[in-house]
């Protein structure tokens, strides 16, 4: 499938297109570009690229991140991305690390229509989508600390109507980085039966997806932050 990175945002076989659009923001509304913050429901948020205004402190537009992950918004067992310019004549700043507070190095373009090859793929999550208890039910997984999974710890919460449960991202097959009772597991994504909130992708991947986010691509030495600028070809098995 085809679509403009904005917030993404996710892994050779064959390549679906002109599906999922509503996996990305809305496009730029002036000269500045919007970053790249996923979704079109009444959660999508536009918000700017780190490094185009060097005059600007990033850490006001971008606190520490909440969440991250060495992956792609989008990600399925065996699946990956491709990327293709689509930016003409403009640059994306290049960072020392996938962190809007980094060094920036750089700037980068490619041709019109040129394919950007990548090495690696970074998320950094600033705000989750919140969901609400609607009936009770319980969530259970392995435990997130400090970027990796604990491995031998698994938690299960019983939880309450009206107990809130924050999506950080999608983690692939239907299980989401879900955040409940200020720890994070890895655990079956809300579902419309047990919980209140927004529902409207066509599929998992669409639907969760945080706030906030910014999702980073190695790219030679250095990090891009991509946006409505950039192409993206997800390949499935």
């Amino acid at each position: 499938m085809r679509t403009h990175a904005i917030l993404a945002a996710s892994l050779l076989l064959a390549a679906c297109h002109g599906e999922e659009n509503e996996l990305v923001g809305h496009p730029p509304t002036d000269d500045q570009p919007s970053a790249n913050v996923v979704g079109r429901g009444p959660h999508a948020q536009t918000i700017k690229v780190p490094g185009e205004d060097p005059e600007q402190s990033t850490r006001d537009e971008y606190p520490d991140p909440i969440f991250t992950a060495q992956t792609f918004p989008f990600a399925e067992p065996e699946s990956t991305f491709q990327l293709t310019w689509d930016g003409g004549t403009s640059t994306l700043p290049v960072f020392d690390e996938p962190d809007p507070d980094a060094n920036q190095i750089g700037k980068k373009s490619w041709k019109q229509g040129e394919r950007i090859r990548w090495t690696d793929t970074f998320v950094e999550v600033f705000a989750p989508t919140v969901y609400h208890v609607s009936r009770s039910t319980r969530l259970e997984g392995p435990v997130w600390t400090q970027g990796y999974l604990t491995g031998d710890e698994d938690r299960s919460f019983d939880l309450s109507p009206g107990q809130p449960v924050a999506v950080y991202l999608y983690a692939g097959e239907g299980l989401c980085w879900v955040g409940v009772a200020r720890t994070i597991i890895k655990s079956v994504c809300p579902d419309q039966k047990h919980f209140l909130g927004p529902f409207g992708g066509k599929t998992p991947a669409a639907t969760y997806q945080p706030q906030r986010k910014l999702w980073w691509v190695q790219v030679g030495e250095g990090w891009v932050p991509l946006d409505d600028r950039v192409l993206v070809d997800l390949v499935s098995p």
